[in-house]
This record gives C-alpha cells, sequence and structure tokens, in this order.
C-alpha cells in the first residue's frame, strides 16, 4: 500500500485538505528581566522568615523523614497549631462569634 503524497505546502495531493499551522501560545504581557541578585534576595528572606520553624519540626519528626518533605511537614504542623489555638480560643469564650452583634 503506497503512502499519499505531499507537496511543499502541506497538501495531500489529490486533496483540498490543508495542514493546520502550529499553534499559537499567548504568554501574557512581556515583562523586563528580574535581576538575578533580586530574586537571591527574595529567596534568602523567605529562607530568613522560614528556617527556624522548619527547624523546630526537624526537632520533632523521625529521622528517616527525607529534608525534602520537611516544608510540607512543617505547613501541616504549623495549621494543626493554628487548629489547636482556635479551638481552645473558642473553648475560652475568646474567639468572636458568628452570630449578629448587637447595636447597644
Amino acid at each position: 500500500r503506497k503512502t499519499p503524497r505531499t507537496d511543499t505546502r502541506g497538501l495531500i495531493r489529490g486533496s483540498e485538505t490543508a495542514a493546520l499551522p502550529p499553534a499559537k501560545t499567548f504568554n501574557g504581557p512581556q515583562r523586563p528581566p528580574v535581576s538575578r541578585l533580586f530574586e537571591v534576595s527574595i529567596w534568602r528572606f523567605f529562607r530568613l522568615l522560614t528556617d527556624w520553624w522548619v527547624g523546630a519540626v526537624r526537632l520533632v519528626t523521625p529521622l528517616y523523614v527525607a529534608p525534602f518533605y520537611l516544608p510540607l511537614l512543617a505547613a501541616l504542623w504549623a495549621f494543626g497549631l493554628r487548629l489547636v489555638i482556635a479551638l481552645a480560643m473558642f473553648a475560652a469564650g475568646l474567639a468572636p462569634r458568628l452570630s449578629t452583634m448587637q447595636s447597644g
């Protein structure tokens, strides 16, 4: 069985269907490049804010957990701590209620 031959325009000889052009993507407005020093300083500030918490989580996490997973565990511990504090505040009556406030 012979395969159909195509001409230079992508048309199969003897047919009227043309090959579709490649799709163009829209990447949004073009921005000027950000300097490497700016990116590094943002990363260093982020590490300054989070390294102490990740270090604290390392102390309570078993050693067989890979360091790659420590930021994820730190986020889970932070969420759990926030939940415990919120429940304690609700139990003590220190948290705001969802009911409407009475005008006085």
